[in-house]
């Protein structure tokens, strides 16, 4: 906790005025810098819903596979719940025989896809825009295809009205100003 002077100066800056702040004790104060300390972390800090009270961990997707090749049956989302050592680890568990560098080509070939179908969702929600910003975008995307988690969140937010809304206006602005700069060549 601050001491009394550093207290007193904080709580000026904050809209108190010295003659009121003086006249305090010390205990009240702090009571008044707490306060005031707390409203600010408020202000940065979004209230926050209600949290679940458990997380529950995925369960280990490899676990009812009977064969190695099953695992090209299931659905390649799992990929985003785990990092890729712990994917390894947990398919050579299920299937010791296999050496684990053929292990990481599968799961390599596996994300590569997930890749690839994320790519295709967005280029399918780019669809109705122009070629020329179609094609700009996602190439964009395709450099960024290793982070995968990020080209989910892009691809969901293709999804929301809200960000559809925003992102066809700053395309509408890109070709205004577009246009205006031929107007001057």
């Amino acid at each position: 906790m601050p001491n009394e002077e550093q207290i007193i100066t904080f709580l000026i800056r904050h809209g108190f005025e010295q003659d009121e702040l003086i006249a305090k004790s010390i205990d009240e104060l702090q009571d008044l810098y707490s306060q005031c300390v707390e409203k600010q972390i408020k202000n940065f800090i979004p209230p926050t819903q209600h949290l679940p009270l458990s997380i529950k961990t995925p369960d280990n997707p490899f676990s009812k596979l009977k064969m190695p090749e099953e695992i090209y049956n299931l659905d390649p989302s799992f990929l985003l719940h785990f990092t890729f050592e712990d994917l390894v680890l947990d398919f050579h568990k299920q299937f010791p025989f296999i050496q684990i560098n053929q292990i990481q080509k599968i799961l390599h070939i596996l994300l590569a896809f997930l890749q690839e179908k994320i790519l295709g969702e967005i280029a399918c929600s780019l669809s109705d825009i122009p070629k020329e910003d179609q094609e700009f975008i996602l190439e964009i995307y395709e450099r960024q295809k290793e982070q995968i988690h990020h080209l989910v969140q892009i691809n969901n937010q293709l999804h929301s009205e809200e960000f559809r809304e925003k992102f066809e206006s700053i395309l509408k602005l890109k070709s205004m100003i577009a246009k205006s700069n031929e107007g001057k060549l």
